[in-house]
């Protein structure tokens, strides 16, 4: 009634501005306002709408559609797997952690080059020997009757002892390698790990049958290093090339100093003329290492009293089989230091790569178990509903923007 009165009104007073006046009018310039301003903004929300679109269904995408095939599914689960585990084992894949420190290939290739040649370097080849061992070794191999050259059976007793230091850094070597391919497990790219994370079932179990055969190789590995020791033992090789030739002039020369006459003054002061006489640029000081050892040991007193009741030929003997034991040790620390990384790699480095996928597929491709091992996690699930209902409100929002920029303005 009100409208009708306003109309009448300005038809009869302002007959010239009736039209741009009133009530519907002023609707009709407020609601074009309106639109101008929805449209001008209309860009801008549109725009975050569709990247709220786009980051929903990156996550949908991640998360997973709900399982058709789930046998397709744990194929691919155990391969991708294997496939990143692999990359972080060879170095395909970065090879540093989160921490800033080595991972993966390049660590295990640290520990063999690094910990493990530093482990070895640090072993002395006449470690632990003392006087009283090398003169016991000599006794006990000349039986009833004295020695006149150099026992080699000495020999072969005291360098066994000495190689049989190599033993603990080779396991030890084993058992850091062992443990950085463990760490690997829990060190998949972000991908891999976002799949393990949808099915925690299956990923405990892939983390377990892994772990499990790790331990199975690590257990070879290690049998195989404590056997290569062995061999070096139970093997003295006098004819080593690296070894005969010096072993043969040493040992010459020890019978032609055993004819010379004694040095009355070399008995009457052994260790100063053997500390002044001994030593070498290119030669171990036998003596001082000696005394060293003896030191270490507490011995020193006993030292000084066994070196004073030994005669010159006897002196010769001991620097000799020393100086034997010394070049050997080195020969054997050399095999040791580059059989015990290709072991490794051989017997549980490269078998794992070669094998792990299908240990995996052996363990766990087990239809009886496949609803088991694929069960969602809870909060997977409540991701992807969480998903699905922001999509549809964006999808509901996009429509009302369409409807808005086809709205015609009065």
């Amino acid at each position: 009634m009100h409208l009708e009165d306003e109309k009448k009104f300005f038809e009869e007073n302002y007959k010239d501005l009736a039209r741009e006046h009133g009530i519907p009018y002023l609707a009709k310039k407020l609601n074009k306002v309106l639109m101008a301003h929805i449209r001008e903004r209309m860009q801008d929300l549109r725009k975050k709408l569709e990247d709220a679109k786009a980051n929903h269904r990156n996550q949908l995408q991640i998360l997973g559609e709900k399982v058709e095939e789930k046998s397709v599914m744990v194929n691919q689960v155990l391969k991708k797997f294997s496939g990143d585990y692999c990359e972080s084992l060879v170095g395909s894949t970065p090879s540093i952690d989160k921490d800033g420190a080595l991972g993966g290939g390049a660590k295990i290739n640290d520990i063999f080059h690094g910990d493990f040649a530093k482990a070895l370097g640090e072993l002395r080849p006449l470690g632990n020997l003392v006087l009283a061992d090398i003169t016991n070794a000599i006794e006990k191999c000349g039986g009833l009757y004295p020695t006149l050259f150099v026992p080699e059976d000495a020999f072969r007793q005291l360098i066994e002892k000495q190689i049989e230091s190599f033993k603990s850094p080779a396991v030890e070597c084993v058992k850091r390698v062992h443990e950085e391919m463990e760490g690997i497990i829990d060190r998949s790219t972000d991908l891999v790990q976002r799949l393990l994370d949808r099915f925690p079932n299956l990923r405990d179990e892939i983390y377990e049958v892994v772990r499990r055969f790790l331990e199975s190789r690590h257990d070879l590995a290690r049998d195989f290093v404590e056997e290569l020791v062995d061999n070096e033992m139970s093997y003295i090789d006098t004819k080593h090339p690296q070894f005969y030739g010096e072993a043969s002039a040493l040992v010459k020369a020890g019978k032609a100093s055993s004819t010379q006459p004694q040095n009355v003054h070399q008995q009457q002061y052994p260790y100063k003329q053997l500390v002044a006489s001994s030593g070498s640029k290119d030669e171990p000081d036998i003596w001082k290492i000696l005394e060293s050892n003896a030191l270490a040991a507490s011995a020193q007193q006993d030292f000084y009293s066994a070196l004073a009741s030994l005669a010159d030929v006897e002196k010769e003997e001991c620097e000799q089989i020393c100086k034997l034991v010394y070049k050997y040790f080195l020969i054997v620390r050399q095999t040791v230091q580059t059989g015990v990384p290709k072991g490794v790699v051989h017997r549980l480095v490269r078998f794992v790569k070669n094998h792990i996928e299908e240990e995996l597929v052996k363990q766990l491709y087990d239809p009886d178990r496949f609803n088991e091992l694929l069960r969602e996690s809870q909060h997977t699930a409540t991701r992807r509903t969480e998903a699905i209902a922001r999509l549809k409100e964006i999808d509901e929002g996009l429509l009302i923007i369409r409807n808005v920029r086809s709205h015609k303005l009065f």
